[in-house]
C-alpha cells in the first residue's frame, strides 16, 4: 500500500452527506450505521478537518488502549468546556490521572456495595405513588430518580425536590452544546442568542454547585460525611495546597451529570424495549423470584442475576447511553488496519455503530439478551462492544451504574410494566448521550 492510498478512506461526498443528514435528522445515527454497512470498518466524513469513523476492534483498541496519549478528547466535550471544565470526563493527562487516582476509592467495589440500600430507598420513594393507568414521561422520571441517587450516594444531599429542575437544566445545557458544536462560522450577531442562552444555563448550574460546595464548607470538618465531595475538598497536592474551588466545581458537575444522565438513559431504553417484549420482562421476573425472593439485589447479585444482566447488556448494545467517543490525533501514527494518521486527524468511535456490526451481532437490530448469556458473550470481541469505553479513560463509575440500573429494574419491574403512550418509532436524540427524542411517554400497568 502506498503512502497516498494509506491516507484514503471511502465515504460520502459533501452533497450526499448533507442531503442524508437532513433526510435522517430524527435518527442521524442510523445513517451512520448505513454508511458503515456500505463502506466498511473505516470511512471518512466530509468535515472541515479530516474525520474518520472507525469500527475495526483492533483500531478501537489502538486509540483507546495501545496509544491513548496520542489521541486527545474532542467533539462535544471540548465545545462543552464551560459546562464540564476540567473534570474527570474532559481533562487530559497528567491532570486526568491525578483526578482518577483521587476518586478511585469511592468507586471501589467495597464502597459501591454500601450504596445499595440508599439506591433502593430512593427508588422505592420515587415510585411509591405510581398507580395503574398513570401516564408518565419515563425519560423525566428516570432522570429525576437517578439524579436523586447520585446526590444521596456521592454527595450526601437530597436532590429529590430540586432534582427535576436541575436535571432539566443539565438537559438544556447539553442541547445547547450540541447546537453550538454544529454551528457554521457565522458572525456573533447571528449566533449570539444561542451563546447567551448557554451562558444563562451555565449560571443556573453554577449557582446550584456553589451552594452544594459552600454548604459543606460551612460545616465543621469533623462533621463532614465520608463521601466524594468531602474527599475532593480534603484532597491535597504534593505541595500541600488544596484543590482549587473551580476544579472542585468541575468535578461535582461532571459526576452529577455523568452519574445521572447515562443511567437514566440506559433505563429509558430498557423500559422501551421491555414494553415491546413482555416475554423478556416475564423471564426476568421469574429469575428475580428464584434468586432474590422479596429482597433487594445487592452487589453480589449482579453476577447471579445472569438473565437480567444480559437484558441490561443488550439494552446498552442497542442504545448505548454514551454513544460516541471522539479523539483528535496529536502526532503521526499508523492504525492496525493500515491507515497513516496525521496530526489533527479526528476519529469517531461510535458505539451505536460498532454494536450493530453484523460480524459480531447477527441480526443486529433484534433485541436478543441471549447474546450476553454465558457461552455466547465470549464470542464477542472486547473492542466490538464497549458501552463504558476502554483503556485509561474507562468509565470509573461502571460498577456504580450497573448496580443502580439493576436495583431500579428489579424494584420497578416487580411492581409495574409499561406500555407506550404514543404510536410510531421512538426517535433518538444524539446529544452527549443518546436520549429518546421528545421524552418517553408511557402508561403504568400494575403487574399481577
Amino acid at each position: 500500500m502506498t503512502q497516498s492510498t494509506q491516507r484514503r478512506a471511502p465515504g460520502p461526498g459533501i452533497a450526499a452527506f448533507v442531503g442524508n443528514v437532513l433526510r435522517h435528522k430524527l435518527n442521524f445515527v442510523d445513517y451512520l450505521v448505513e454508511l458503515a454497512s456500505r463502506h466498511g470498518h473505516l470511512y471518512s466524513l466530509p468535515m472541515a478537518v479530516p474525520t474518520f469513523v472507525i469500527r475495526d476492534p483492533a483500531d478501537v483498541k489502538h486509540l483507546l488502549v495501545s496509544n491513548p496519549l496520542n489521541y486527545h478528547k474532542t467533539g462535544s466535550l471540548t465545545v462543552g468546556e464551560k459546562l464540564l471544565g476540567q473534570g474527570l470526563v474532559s481533562s487530559e493527562e497528567p491532570l486526568h490521572g491525578k483526578e482518577r487516582k483521587m476518586m478511585q476509592p469511592i468507586f471501589h467495589k467495597s464502597s459501591i456495595a454500601g450504596f445499595g440500600e440508599m439506591m433502593a430507598g430512593a427508588t422505592e420513594r420515587h415510585i411509591a405513588n405510581w398507580k395503574d393507568g398513570d401516564h408518565l414521561d419515563m425519560a423525566e422520571e428516570m432522570m429525576h430518580l437517578t439524579i436523586s441517587i447520585v446526590g444521596l450516594s456521592l454527595f450526601s444531599i437530597d436532590l429529590y425536590h430540586e432534582g427535576r429542575e436541575l436535571g432539566n437544566e443539565f438537559g438544556r445545557a447539553m442541547k445547547l452544546v450540541t447546537r453550538i458544536q454544529l454551528l457554521p462560522p457565522l458572525p456573533s450577531w447571528i449566533t449570539g442568542g444561542i451563546h447567551r442562552r448557554y451562558d444563562e444555563s451555565i449560571a443556573i448550574i453554577d449557582a446550584a454547585m456553589t451552594k452544594i460546595i459552600s454548604d459543606r464548607k460551612a460545616l465543621p470538618q469533623e462533621q463532614w460525611p465520608n463521601d466524594l465531595l468531602s474527599m475532593l475538598l480534603s484532597a491535597r497536592y504534593e505541595d500541600g495546597s488544596p484543590m482549587p474551588d473551580k476544579l472542585v466545581r468541575d468535578e461535582v458537575v461532571t459526576i452529577i451529570l455523568a452519574g445521572h444522565e447515562t443511567v437514566a438513559n440506559h433505563l429509558n431504553w430498557t423500559w422501551h424495549l421491555l414494553s415491546k417484549h413482555p416475554d423478556v420482562h416475564g423471564k426476568m421476573a421469574a429469575e428475580w423470584n428464584e434468586v432474590l425472593g422479596d429482597r433487594v439485589p445487592a452487589i453480589e447479585d449482579v453476577g447471579r442475576l445472569a438473565y437480567t444482566s444480559a437484558v441490561l447488556a443488550e439494552s446498552m448494545r442497542l442504545y448505548p447511553p454514551a454513544w460516541t467517543l471522539a479523539r483528535r490525533a496529536v502526532g503521526e501514527d499508523r492504525l492496525p488496519s493500515g491507515m497513516e494518521v496525521k496530526p489533527k486527524d479526528e476519529f469517531l468511535m461510535l458505539q451505536y455503530v460498532s454494536h450493530r456490526n453484523p460480524d459480531w451481532f447477527p441480526d443486529p437490530e433484534a433485541f436478543r439478551p441471549e447474546r450476553f448469556e454465558a457461552g455466547n458473550k465470549e464470542a464477542i470481541p472486547k473492542f466490538a462492544y464497549y458501552p463504558f469505553g476502554m483503556g485509561p479513560r474507562y468509565c470509573i463509575g461502571e460498577g456504580f451504574a450497573k448496580l443502580e440500573a439493576m436495583i431500579a429494574v428489579v424494584l420497578i419491574g416487580r411492581r409495574f410494566r409499561f406500555e407506550m403512550a404514543r404510536s410510531g418509532r421512538v426517535g433518538k436524540e444524539t446529544l452527549v448521550t443518546l436520549r429518546p427524542r421528545k421524552g418517553l411517554p408511557m402508561i403504568v400497568r400494575k403487574r399481577s
